[in-house]
């Protein structure tokens, strides 16, 4: 193992990657509850689903960029899904894929792969195959290990239903 291999290996943690992972599954579940919302003509619940996918992908993106900023990201490969260019982040057996404007990353630096890789069997799965930790907890330990929480990224905090008004985020990360 390589001197930066191993910085990053005692910076960061497996909790940290698992909750990234764990958060970036909960906001495809977002995704799709939102779709099938709209479908439904449930607008404030689509709403609210579609604000808080957001919400938890703007915070993945932003745990992502330290976490590439300290140093804790082994290797950065370009890929490409459905014609649109993304970020493959590897850290030890975890990766995780962001579009390319969303992450200031350098493609001089000596991390990146130079090639662009095209993905036709990309699995969009909701399902969680690696983890049995909550989003709660996922959100939780983010918020300790960064002081980052995902009501920071909200949109709008608050969607319309009538006459009411109801939060969209997360009230247990306040």
């Amino acid at each position: 193992m390589s001197t930066k291999e191993t910085t990053a290996r005692q910076s960061i943690d497996e909790t940290t990657l698992e909750a990234l992972y764990n958060i970036n599954k909960h906001a495809k579940k977002y995704a799709d509850r939102a779709e099938e919302h709209y479908r439904n003509n449930k607008g404030a619940s689509a709403k609210t689903n579609s604000l808080r996918k957001k919400a938890l992908y703007e915070l993945k993106a932003a745990v992502l960029e330290r976490l590439y900023q300290n140093g804790d990201v082994d290797v950065v490969v370009r890929h490409k899904i459905d014609d649109r260019h993304y970020w493959c982040l590897v850290i030890g057996d975890w990766s995780y894929h962001s579009p390319t404007d969303e992450l200031p990353i350098s493609e001089s630096d000596e991390i990146v792969s130079g090639e662009v890789k095209q993905i036709d069997d990309f699995d969009r799965s909701t399902e969680k195959e690696r983890s049995d930790m909550s989003l709660k907890s996922s959100l939780l330990h983010l918020k300790e290990q960064f002081d980052l929480s995902a009501n920071e990224y909200l949109e709008q905090s608050h969607v319309q239903y009538g006459w009411r008004s109801y939060f969209a985020g997360w009230k247990y990360i306040e």
